[in-house]
């Protein structure tokens, strides 16, 4: 489960996986990101995660 895929024009967003295995999908690009792992997800870019 995860938010619907949304952007942010005022902010980028900053994920640290802690545990767990997490798809983003970052406009195009889609991709799992395990524990230890951060992802950065720019300005105005559309993006979405879920736990799976």
């Amino acid at each position: 489960m995860g938010p619907p895929k949304h952007f942010h024009k005022e902010r980028e967003k900053i994920f640290e996986i802690l545990e767990g295995t997490f798809r983003f999908q970052c406009g195009d690009e889609v991709f799992d990101v395990s524990p230890g792992e951060s992802v950065v997800v720019p300005r105005g870019v559309p993006h979405a995660w879920s736990n799976v």
